[in-house]
Order: structure tokens, then C-alpha cells, then sequence
């Protein structure tokens, strides 16, 4: 299994959306900004029934630019925040870099 960290890149945010499925107990999607601007995808679920979770493993599901724009556009999706830097923390931090 590949790193989160690899190539240098290191994690800013993390953000969570949990689901209720009908044939699913347990369902939640995590989305990972990183900080060369990829947004990495994990989709976790749990079957009714079943002893064990599954999940799909890490994906890259699009880049973004680490501008003011990008990142509250990324923050705008309706997820619940996780862990890492909050909005205002990260357009500060990206708009300084510039």
C-alpha cells in the first residue's frame, strides 16, 4: 500500500461525509487534501450482515490549485472537518506562500 506521504507531500486537511445506506450499515467518504494540491478519495462502507468493513483505498479524485479560490471550494463540498488546518488557517498559509 502506497504511503499518504510519499514524495515529499505531506497532508493539510482531512474531511469526512458519513451515509445511510438501506443495504449498508455503516458508509463514509474521506477526502484528503494534500500539499502539492492533489485531493486524494477513500470510500469506507459496511454491509449489513457482514463481520468486516471494506473499503476502495486511496484515489486521486482531482487537483486543485493551492489558491484562496481552490481551497474554500474544497471546503464548500459538505463534508465534516476531520483533522489538519481549518479554512481560515489554510487560505492563510496558501495566500502567504504566494
Amino acid at each position: 500500500m502506497a504511503k499518504l506521504s510519499a514524495r515529499g507531500r505531506k497532508e493539510l486537511v482531512r474531511v469526512q461525509k458519513l451515509h445511510l445506506d438501506g443495504d449498508v450499515r455503516f458508509s463514509r467518504t474521506t477526502l484528503t487534501l494534500m500539499s502539492d494540491g492533489v485531493i486524494l478519495r477513500k470510500h469506507d462502507w459496511k454491509r449489513v450482515g457482514a463481520c468486516r468493513s471494506e473499503s476502495t483505498g486511496w484515489t486521486v479524485q482531482t487537483r486543485i490549485k493551492l489558491t484562496e479560490a481552490g481551497v474554500r471550494a474544497f471546503y464548500r463540498q459538505g463534508y465534516d472537518f476531520v483533522s489538519g488546518l481549518g479554512e481560515e488557517e489554510l487560505v492563510k498559509a496558501v495566500t502567504q506562500e504566494q
